[in-house]
Order: structure tokens, then sequence, then C-alpha cells
């Protein structure tokens, strides 16, 4: 599979502990705390805060890309579809999703059935195969990936395969985490194994922008973006998980509260370094 860095494995065991959390993942209740500060900051500027990045993201989107409201999109490696059902309860989009773990297909189906949103549109397949290259060979206004292109050593050959599903004047939208961040670095290279399922060589914006290199493709943004937030490692104990959790949402309390969505870009603090762009006409 084009040199795939990790194995089918890793993600099924990722997958299983995501579906095997039940309610705490699909449903998660509020701590008092919580409720108190929902009722004190009021339910839109507390689900800001909650989820301070898709807040970011959506701004982002706004002034790059407003045209993607209502579009038919596919995320590549959706599982769990998170973004999917941001996607589309942001901005209206008719969302899709493919994946190659069965369980995280289900998980999946499972997050579209919660979000009304038709489970069918999660499809089990490799999106390297000749069959689903040319089933959906520019079918969609937009190809979205996160957290997907750093596993490949030809990552280039990867964005051909993205392109090919997009319509001409679809968006092309790729995320990777950025593996220079201070507490990304500090986890991946503590964690047996995880290191060596990166491409190292996506370090910085001109090693990924060359990624994007190609005559179909107009760039309009590419740059590192969003907010700090903790990177978690495998394996730890519940209460410095707990701890984790709450001291995020507190950072993106103090986030909200002074930045209020400004863009900071920074090589050391950003989680995430971002392209989007256009498939030419």
């Amino acid at each position: 599979m084009h040199n795939f860095l990790s194995k089918r494995d890793y993600w099924e065991d990722l997958h299983k502990k995501i579906f095997s959390s039940g309610d705490d993942y699909f449903h998660p209740r509020d701590s008092k705390g919580k409720r108190v500060i929902k009722y004190l900051l009021g339910k839109n500027a507390f689900s800001n805060v909650s989820h301070y990045n898709y807040f970011l993201l959506k701004k982002l989107f706004l002034r790059c890309i407003p045209q993607i409201t209502g579009k038919k999109i596919l995320e590549i490696g959706s599982a769990p579809g998170t973004y999917l059902v941001f996607m589309n309860e942001t901005f209206g989009c008719l969302p899709f999703g493919v994946d190659y773990s069965e369980v995280g297909v289900e998980i999946n189906r499972r997050l579209f059935l919660d979000s009304r949103l038709d489970p069918q549109n999660i499809i089990h397949a490799d999106f390297f195969s000749t069959d689903f290259q040319e089933r959906f060979r520019e079918t969609f206004d937009a190809v979205l990936s996160f957290g997907l292109l750093e596993h490949f050593e030809e990552p280039g050959i990867v964005i051909e395969k993205h392109l090919n599903l997009l319509k001409k004047g679809g968006y092309l939208i790729v995320g990777i985490p950025n593996l220079k961040r201070i507490n990304n670095s500090f986890v991946l290279s503590r964690q047996k194994g995880l290191l060596a399922m990166h491409n190292m060589g996506l370090t910085g914006i001109s090693e990924y922008l060359s990624c994007f290199e190609k005559p179909a493709l107009d760039r309009i943004f590419c740059d590192y973006c969003l907010a700090f937030q903790f990177l978690v490692p495998g394996g730890i104990n519940k209460s410095v998980s707990y701890f984790l959790k709450y001291g995020q949402f507190i950072v993106n309390l103090f986030l909200f509260a002074f930045l209020r969505g400004r863009d900071i870009s920074s090589r050391h603090l950003c989680p995430w370094l971002l392209y989007i762009g256009e498939k030419k006409e």
C-alpha cells in the first residue's frame, strides 16, 4: 500500500478502544464544573471553548473556502467520523467517508446514526484499490484527510489518489500533525514504535508543500494552524488522562477569552500543518 508505515492491526486496536468506551465516547456527560461554566458562558460560547480547534477551523474555512457550503465531500481514513459530522453541522456538507478498518467503519457508522446521517455513506474499502479509484473518479466537491499523509513514505503518490476522486474546481484539504511541535515530539520519542510510523520528512512547510506540487493544483492556504493541544500518550492511567482532559479545557478557555479566534501560526505550538488547494478546471 505505497509503503504504508503503520500496520492495520494498530488502527484496529485503536478503534476497538474507542468502541469499548461506549457512551463515554458517543454521549459524554459534562461534569458539574462544566455545567456551571456552560451556564455562565452560554451554550454557544461553551461549545466554542470545549471544541476550540473546530471553532478555529470554521473561521479558517469561511475565510479560505466559503463556497464549500452544501458540497458533497469525502474524508479518506474517516474513522471515527468527527470531522465529517463537523462539516455537516457547520457547513451543511453531504458527508462520505472511506476507511479500511472494519472496527473504524463500525464506529463511524454509529456516529453517523447518532448524528442523523446516512451510515451507508461510510464505505469499507481500500482507498488505493483500482475498483474504488475508478468507481469514485472525479465524484466529490471536496476531498479531505487528517492525520493520514504522514504515515506514508511516498506522500506525493497518496495526494494523486486524493486528486483522482476530486471534481475539477473542487477543494483538496489535507492536514497532518505538526511532528516538530513540543508536545508531539516529546510523546512520539517516548512511545515505542510510534516514531517509526511517521514520515519525519514532513516536518516543515517547504517539505510539506512539495507533496502538492501538481500541475492540477492551485494553492489556497498552507501553514501551521489551530491552537495548542495536548497529545495524550497511550497507556497512561486514568487520573493523568483526566488531568490532561480538563487541563485542555482550561487552556481552551484562556485562548478563547484572550484570542477570540485570531490566527497565531507557530511551528512550536500549533498542532496541525494544513494545506488547502483547488483542482484546476
